[in-house]
């Protein structure tokens, strides 16, 4: 699972610690500085939208930091993923194994994927409205099921495109 060791920051997810930290320390230094400037402890009040950003998407985080601990466990290149099942769009783990791709969410259950089995895949840079920046989104269609997305690092999407893309 080496894949999710990348330098780029657009690789990263918001639930990624470099990220996170970002998100909880800028609201906190704006409004320590506003504070500070028009001498009123009101614009302290920011800080809440830090801090609670930063619970949220470090509980996010741990879960899914989790699951990664698990899947370095289990054969196949593993990578932290956006997964889309139904109308439930949770973080979580795929692993593209040499027969099967398993999503696993932090919500919801788990799915596995045969390859073989796919009817379609398209590949996109969106997902429900949403812009997957660094990020490569696909929707796979498999017989009697709905349609299940997952996006994954650009990086990763490269190794992995070949073997999705040949059930087009």
């Amino acid at each position: 699972m080496d894949n999710e060791n990348t330098d780029s920051i657009l690789d990263k997810w918001a639930w990624n610690k470099g990220p996170v930290i970002i998100m909880t320390a800028l609201p906190i230094l704006i409004s320590i500085i506003l504070a500070i400037i028009q001498k009123s402890p009101y614009f302290l009040f920011i800080s809440l939208a830090g801090i609670f950003a930063g619970a949220v998407y470090g509980t996010v985080g741990k879960k899914v930091a989790t699951l990664r601990e698990e899947a370095n466990t289990q054969e196949g290149d593993a990578a932290e993923s956006l997964i889309v099942n139904g109308i439930i769009q949770s973080p979580g783990i795929a692993i593209m194994k040499s027969e099967t791709i398993e999503l696993i969410p932090i919500v919801g259950k788990a799915v596995t994927v045969n390859i073989s089995e796919i009817l379609e895949v398209k590949e996109t840079k969106f997902f429900n409205g949403k812009s997957l920046i660094g990020k490569s989104g696909f929707w796979v269609r498999m017989p009697g099921k709905a349609r299940i997305g997952f996006a994954i690092p650009n990086p990763v999407a490269q190794k992995w495109r070949p073997s999705l893309l040949q059930r087009r």
